[in-house]
């Protein structure tokens, strides 16, 4: 018998004899006829850190500090849409002393298109901020971009920050891709957080949501 948590409660009956226990741990027994024991919860699985969401026009979205030493790696998941429709949407990085500039943001990502599978690809090397979308439509129903981005060790100054981006688009032109890529920070700082901006115009309806990956 496994997967009760809780604290207020004993069981007795088929052969198990339970304890009370404390919040936060889990009923387990081994088998028929043994005593069964609270135990902590197995360690793994993602840590709510930080999120913003909006409805309204903004020039930026800025999510920082979320990014410690408490985790090695961390999780991302969004969606947003331009107030302009055929605008790229970009992303640079936040540190302890501000937004990251610099030609230190690498990029590559490779889709298909939803209307005849054609191939698309977004790439540059030495630029001032990552590329993380390109011709993104504004129709908020059907959302300008939405994924999840995986953080991988942003803050071991021996380890340059990567982040592995998987997402779908919806282009000028309301086609739906799906594009899969990785995002490099060539240099070596200590990662707080991040910037996203349009290349013109505002961003709207977003949702960001940041976890800490916690070790199994």
């Amino acid at each position: 018998m496994s997967g009760i948590v809780g604290s207020r409660f004993n069981i007795r009956g088929s052969g198990l004899v339970g304890s009370l226990g404390t919040d936060g741990q889990v009923f387990t027994s081994s088998g028929a006829g043994k005593s069964a024991v609270y135990e902590a919860a197995a360690a793994g699985g993602l840590v709510p850190l930080a999120q913003s969401s909006g409805t309204s026009g903004t020039a930026n979205v800025i999510v920082n500090g979320w990014i410690t030493d408490t985790y090695e790696n961390y999780v991302m998941d969004y969606y947003m849409t331009p107030v302009t429709n055929n605008v790229d949407i970009y992303m640079t990085l936040y540190d302890s002393s501000g937004n990251l500039s610099g030609t230190e943001y690498d990029y590559v990502t490779s889709g298909i298109t939803s209307s005849n599978g054609s191939a698309q690809d977004i790439y540059d090397q030495g630029q001032g901020a990552f590329k993380i979308g390109t011709s993104i439509h504004n129709d908020t129903g059907r959302i300008g971009m939405s994924g999840r981005m995986i953080w991988l060790h942003p803050r071991v100054a021996s380890k340059r920050t990567h982040i592995l981006h998987e997402f779908q688009k919806t282009d000028y032109g309301a086609t739906v891709l799906h594009l899969n890529g990785v995002l490099a920070y060539k240099a070596h700082d200590a990662i707080t957080g991040f910037y996203i901006s349009a290349s013109s115009g505002n961003l709207t309806h977003w949702s960001i949501r940041c976890y800490g990956i916690v070790n199994s």
